[in-house]
């Protein structure tokens, strides 16, 4: 019981400040390093057809990582998981941050061919979270205070850019015709890519209506709602199940995980204790 109280406090100590944030960046950080280890393949492909390289000294700088693929992809991978593995293990913090975001965008690039609007999204969060840190902190007061501004403004930025990519997705539904009179629920089940072939739907005329204006109004509703307190957690909840059936009915897994993962911004840690009086308690019993 002791050791789990000490392994409890340990973990109080990690997420003691500003827990959502860093609990949302270290749940991007392991999506990025799942998704580099499972698109190894993919690069191996790639590089044998398109080897890495620059043009423009402007280029080169701004692609550095990319030159590690000069070594093989297996140099890359090895790279940017160590890189990805020490900023799990660490604070959040502005090396690691950007380290994070410039790998991240150099493997977008390489990866162009197979791009989708994950990486987008994924991207753009890393992006936003190069000001979110607020180690090391800065000396001088009048900086630090700005500092925790900046980070608290960007946790604000990544929240309002979610709001944002559901509300201008339901409104471009929302004024499409073939969502309002249910005709784009037949065109999605018949792609032949973005589908499962283990779960096909054979919705009729009202039920690919009921689903098209279910889909528009949570969309909308989303951005809306997602900042009421009380009634956040059921846009939530029905956001999970939305992009549960995404990933199941589409086959679309990354950009599910990446939005369900999202969520984690939106949702405080409560600490009942703090890790000094817990480790204090055990200690005395």
């Amino acid at each position: 019981m002791w050791l789990i109280n000490q392994i409890d406090a340990g973990i109080k100590c990690i997420l003691k400040e500003d827990s959502e944030k860093v609990i949302f960046f270290k749940a991007i950080y392991v999506f990025v390093l799942i998704k580099l280890w499972v698109s190894w393949s993919v690069l191996e492909s790639i590089l044998a057809f398109i080897p890495a390289r620059e043009y423009s000294l402007l280029g080169w700088v701004l692609h550095l990582p990319l030159h590690l693929f000069n070594y093989g992809a297996a140099a890359f991978v090895i790279v940017f998981t160590v890189i990805l593995l020490t900023s799990l293990a660490t604070r959040l913090n502005y090396l690691s941050s950007f380290l994070v975001f410039w790998f991240s965008v150099c493997l977008s690039k390489f990866l162009y061919p197979v791009l989708n609007g994950t990486d987008l999204v994924l991207n753009l969060f890393l992006l936003i979270g190069l000001g979110v840190p607020t180690t090391p902190v800065l000396k001088w007061n009048s900086l630090k205070a700005n500092q925790k501004l900046i980070s608290a403004f960007g946790v604000l930025l990544i929240k309002v850019e979610i709001a944002l990519i559901y509300f201008l997705s339901g409104y471009d539904k929302l004024i499409t015709t073939s969502w309002r009179n249910g005709d784009a629920i037949f065109a999605i089940n018949n792609l032949d890519f973005f589908s499962n072939p283990n779960f096909v739907l054979q919705p009729g005329e009202v039920s690919a209506l009921v689903i098209a204006w279910f889909v528009i109004l949570f969309e909308i509703s989303f951005a809306f709602f997602v900042w009421f307190k009380k009634l956040k957690k059921y846009w939530l909840l029905a956001g999970v199940v939305f992009h549960l059936a995404i990933i199941i009915f589409m086959g679309l897994l990354d950009f599910g995980i990446i939005m369900i993962l999202s969520y984690l911004i939106f949702i405080p840690v409560k600490h009942r204790t703090t890790p000094d009086k817990s480790i204090r308690s055990t200690l005395s019993q």
